[in-house]
């Protein structure tokens, strides 16, 4: 992601995700204090081409050097034999 005019790449990344349908409202906040904004928290989907749980099983994260941190859940025994690399909403890749 790199910067574009004034912009930094999180505001565009933003606005990418609010316009698609990846974009988790509910779970995405700001926090304030004083009338100030001090913080942010975006959620939105991702996508992963097999329902496992990560590298031991399989799934190799977008950033290799993230290794056991990056993790996923078995949500029904039968997905044991799925494998594949985890990708973002498409518009982390547009940014």
């Amino acid at each position: 992601m790199g910067r574009t005019g004034d912009q930094p790449p999180e505001v565009r990344l933003v606005k990418e995700l609010r316009a698609g349908p990846d974009w988790l409202e509910g779970l995405s906040l700001v926090a304030v204090a004083d009338s100030e904004v001090v913080g942010h928290v975006c959620c939105s989907r991702g996508r992963l081409d097999g329902v496992v749980p990560a590298s031991r099983l399989g799934i190799q994260a977008p950033d290799e050097s993230w290794g056991d941190h990056f993790q996923a859940r078995v949500l029904l025994a039968s997905a044991t034999s799925m494998s594949g690399r985890f990708s973002y909403a498409e518009a982390f890749d547009r940014v």
